[in-house]
């Protein structure tokens, strides 16, 4: 039964419900509709959850919400690509720099050697002028140093000092490492060796050995040491002048130094040094320089050149660090050498063995080694050449 309180009422089941009162105010009819950059403003800057408001009629616009899709995306993606960015440039820029207070230099000879004496001078004068790191030469010599050293992490604060040995020692098939495995950092120094005769030889002039020579290949004869670089010298010698000698092979240099003092040899590749010492007790004659200018030490001993041998040579000395060492470390720390270089008392001290500098950046000395490898590769094609012309038939 239906009360009456409802029954008595002019009741139309079919006339609209009243309005409910909206969430924004009482009393008032529900918002504007939202015009599309009150849409784009609404989805950028509050969320996906906010899309149900948008439209006309309470109807969601299907291309407006893609756009907006599309942006919103796009405005992530850039946003994580910076962020990658910043990622990945981060490491980059602590390898960029010296994390150590000291640098080791490691001469993989004894102390007091060419090599020894040499660094010790570089790096004292580098030591007394700067501010960074401090470089200390470490002396050793075991046969796997170079090895070592390419394994060593690419810091900066690890340097192999090297003569043109790596070179030498690839060519003749005697290294482990090429020395391309490592990166060059600076080419320091040339030390030129000295052609020296016996001392009781007459007439002793290169040009004069060289005729003889050149007549007959076993009228003079050469010690060589056991060594890849030596042999290397030898053949740079023989290469240039057309010549072949009677090669006698020692153990070491001093050994084939001895048998040249005792008269079984008659000529000899030497340091300056030793050729200065000899030379001053009259137990051999100095006749050339292999370098392009003429040693202090014997300053009135000519050069290759100036003895009609249109070639020179030396042993030249530099460092090397790991492989991957960014270019800007070895710029930093070749630039250290590059100021010692141009100090006139560090080209005073390294006079003083027999030496002269020449430096090389990082590019320019990986160039000349790459230049000087292909060179000895022709060189080394010649001579077997000649060895082969020469056998018997």
């Amino acid at each position: 039964m239906v009360p009456a309180s409802i029954a008595t009422a002019n009741f139309n089941p079919m006339a609209p419900s009243p309005a409910r009162p909206t969430r924004y105010s009482s009393g008032i009819s529900n918002p504007p509709l939202p015009t599309r950059l009150d849409l784009l403003n609404t989805v950028v800057g509050r969320g996906e959850h906010e899309y149900a408001m948008c439209g006309h009629d309470g109807k969601v616009d299907r291309g407006i919400l893609c756009c907006v899709e599309l942006v919103s995306m796009w405005i992530r993606i850039v946003a994580c690509f910076f962020m990658i960015c910043a990622l990945l440039a981060t490491p980059a820029v602590a390898a960029n720099k010296l994390k150590c207070t000291s640098i080791k230099v490691v001469v993989p000879y004894a102390v007091g050697s060419a090599t020894d004496l040499i660094l010790r001078a570089y790096t004292e004068t580098i030591n007394r002028h700067s501010t960074g790191p401090l470089l200390k030469v470490v002396n050793v010599t075991k046969k796997t140093v170079v090895a070592d050293a390419i394994k060593t992490p690419a810091d900066g604060c690890k340097l192999l000092a090297a003569s043109l040995s790596l070179v030498a020692e690839q060519l003749a098939g005697e290294a482990k490492a090429k020395w391309s495995d490592l990166a060059p950092v600076a080419m320091l120094t040339r030390s030129p060796l000295v052609v020296v005769a016996r001392g009781d030889m007459k007439d002793a002039t290169l040009p004069n050995i060289i005729e003889i020579a050149l007549e007959d290949s076993g009228a003079i004869g050469i010690g060589e040491a056991r060594s890849a670089l030596g042999r290397m010298m030898l053949m740079c010698l023989e290469d240039a002048s057309g010549a072949r000698f009677q090669i006698m092979t020692y153990d070491t240099g001093r050994q084939s130094l001895m048998a040249l003092l005792a008269g079984k040899l008659d000529i000899g590749l030497v340091s300056p040094s030793a050729a200065k010492r000899r030379v001053d007790q009259k137990e051999l004659q100095a006749l050339a320089v292999t370098t392009e200018v003429r040693s202090t030490l014997l300053p009135s001993v000519p050069t290759l050149r100036e003895e009609g041998i249109g070639a020179a040579f030396g042993i030249d000395r530099g460092l090397f660090a790991p492989k991957a060492t960014t270019p800007e470390l070895l710029a930093e720390i070749s630039g250290w050498f590059k100021k010692a270089a141009d100090d006139p008392a560090l080209a005073e001290r390294i006079g003083e063995v027999g030496t002269e500098l020449r430096y090389l950046g990082p590019e320019d000395y990986a160039r000349y080694l790459q230049n000087l490898t292909a060179d000895w590769i022709e060189m080394i094609g010649r001579a077997v050449g000649k060895q082969n012309r020469r056998r018997p038939s």
